[in-house]
């Protein structure tokens, strides 16, 4: 059987039901869905895992995003997904989430999945960039909740799988401040034995310069935006332990 490898990307931005031209984003965005697909299909195959880690459809609602899931479920490989800022369709039950996503689509809330010995969680968090907080006491609420969603997906991991000690975890939003490596998100990881992490959001060059990359308490981070890809999914399966 050929071996399992892991690969990421972020921030799809699917609109099959509702087309919303991402070029307006810049012209490297034009046609993006294409481009994903070509790269996804000529690296990935169906014994491969790729984390997804959120804004996979601009839909408002589940009818809406069905295009997106199925052309999604329809490449290569298991997928892992989580929820983004902008995906307001993502189910709001465990049953219905897997009715949507299907066999080899596997979404991840308050849970964990284990595939080849690789233990899976996955959050939204929060932004830390002080542009995108309005309301400070807002902010500080989101953020304890989605502490409290990454706690619940550790716990669910532990809980059940206590011998998996390869662990992955999916954010949508970068897990540190701009510039920064450290957070109460990052310290919850290392403490849990992570040993991987991926994240999206960002879509611009000074972003993208500003995030938490590479390794930090010995915890590996990667940034893993559509855009900041080339629209090309990142092999990760060197950063897994041997």
């Amino acid at each position: 059987m050929t071996q399992m490898r892991l690969f990421a990307i972020s921030d799809l931005h699917l609109s099959f039901a509702r087309p919303k031209p991402m070029d307006l984003f810049g012209d490297h965005w034009k046609d993006h869905p294409e481009k994903i697909k070509k790269s996804w299909s000529e690296l990935v195959v169906e014994d491969d895992v790729v984390l997804v880690a959120g804004d996979i459809s601009w839909a408002m609602k589940v009818h809406d995003a069905k295009l997106d899931i199925d052309w999604l479920r329809e490449l290569p490989g298991r997928k892992i997904i989580i929820k983004g800022n902008h995906d307001y369709w993502f189910p709001s039950t465990r049953r219905k989430r897997q009715e949507l996503c299907g066999e080899n689509i596997f979404p991840l809330y308050r849970n964990s999945v284990v595939i080849n010995d690789i233990g899976f969680i996955g959050a939204k968090g929060v932004s830390f960039d002080p542009f995108e907080i309005n309301d400070e006491e807002k902010w500080e609420k989101d953020k304890e909740k989605q502490k409290n969603h990454l706690l619940a997906a550790i716990a669910d991991l532990n809980e059940k799988n206590p011998n998996v000690t390869t662990k992955v975890a999916l954010l949508h939003y970068p897990p540190a401040p701009p510039g920064e490596t450290k957070s109460e998100f990052t310290e919850m990881l290392a403490k849990a034995g992570f040993q991987l992490c991926v994240f999206g959001h960002l879509h611009n060059a000074n972003d993208f310069e500003q995030a938490i990359n590479g390794l930090h308490d010995g915890v590996q981070y990667r940034l893993t935006s559509a855009d900041y890809l080339d629209f090309s999914p990142l092999e990760l399966t060197n950063l897994l332990p041997s």
